[in-house]
């Protein structure tokens, strides 16, 4: 019966996938400023509810695990600038265990978003010591396979979070700029069929079984 279970598909559909093909170390702090790096993204299937964003980060600690406060932040596009805030979370005291490239979860989500959104991520209270060893950041992927991005520009700020307005601003090299990271959005009606479809023939089974 558990092997039966496993093979019903995840209830929730991939609408941004940047994380296959790595173009760039990573671009951040080896401070305890607080910085914010923002890309502007488009989603497969257009306006859609997000559940859940994962982003790679590099953090590299010479004593102890790295740590820090992060923020995710969505905002609507205004015609390709920084509109209003649609929704945001925090993960605080947020520790890595051990050096090099970890995914940050922000799960449980339920923001509503066009077809077109800036998401943010807020880096605070990074305790590293300030020295060059000592570094928290995004990583850098390119091209997305599930969704698309303006491989050219990113936002990145000082403080946390980004004030409406704020225009995505090229950092590092043309064709490198998109921070590597995944979108889950709710699922289309058509795979709550499918999941009820695989459970409705898994039952039939296990009926067949257990009446030889």
């Amino acid at each position: 019966m558990t092997l039966l279970a496993a093979s019903v598909p995840a209830l929730g559909q991939l609408v941004y996938d940047n994380s296959s093909t790595s173009t760039f170390n990573s671009f951040g702090t080896g401070f305890s400023d607080i910085q914010t790096f923002g890309d502007y993204v488009t989603l497969l299937g257009g306006p859609t509810t997000i559940t859940e964003v994962s982003l790679l980060l590099a953090a590299e600690q010479d004593v102890g695990n790295p740590k820090g406060n992060f923020g995710l932040f969505l905002y609507e596009d205004n015609l390709g600038v920084v509109g209003n805030l649609l929704g945001s979370a925090v993960l605080n005291n947020y520790v890595f265990l051990g050096n090099g490239g970890h995914w940050l979860t922000f799960s449980g989500l339920s923001i509503p978003v066009g077809g077109s959104v800036f998401v943010a991520l807020s880096i605070e209270n990074y305790n590293g010591d300030g020295t060059f060893n000592d570094f928290i950041g995004v990583e850098m992927y390119d091209p997305p396979t599930v969704g698309s991005s303006d491989s050219d520009t990113m936002l990145f700020a000082f403080g946390s979070g980004l004030t409406a307005g704020d225009a995505p601003t090229a950092v590092l090299d043309p064709g490198l700029n998109n921070i590597a990271m995944t979108i889950t959005a709710v699922p289309e009606p058509g795979d709550y069929a499918l999941a009820a479809g695989f459970a409705l023939a898994a039952f039939g089974l296990w009926r067949r079984r257990a009446a030889r």
